[in-house]
C-alpha cells in the first residue's frame, strides 16, 4: 500500500509541473534527430564496434561470475 500512495503522489506532482517544467526540460535536450556516434563525433562503424564488445564483455563476466 505504501508503495502506491507514492506513486499516486508522484503522478499528482508530475502532473501538477508538467506544462512548468516540460518546456524548460526540452530546450536544453533538443538535438534534432541525432545518434550516438554524431554526439560523441565518433564514426558509426567505431561504435558498433565498441558497443558489440562491451556486450560481449558483460555476458563473459556475466559467465564467469555465474549470474
Amino acid at each position: 500500500m505504501p508503495g502506491l500512495l507514492g506513486f499516486i503522489t508522484g503522478g499528482a506532482i508530475y502532473g501538477a509541473t508538467y506544462q512548468k517544467v516540460f518546456p524548460k526540460i526540452s530546450r536544453i535536450a533538443d538535438y534534432g534527430a541525432a545518434v550516438i556516434p554524431d554526439l560523441w563525433h565518433v564514426p558509426h562503424w567505431a561504435f558498433i564496434f565498441a558497443f558489440t564488445a562491451g556486450v560481449l564483455a558483460l555476458f563473459g563476466v556475466f559467465r564467469w561470475k555465474r549470474l
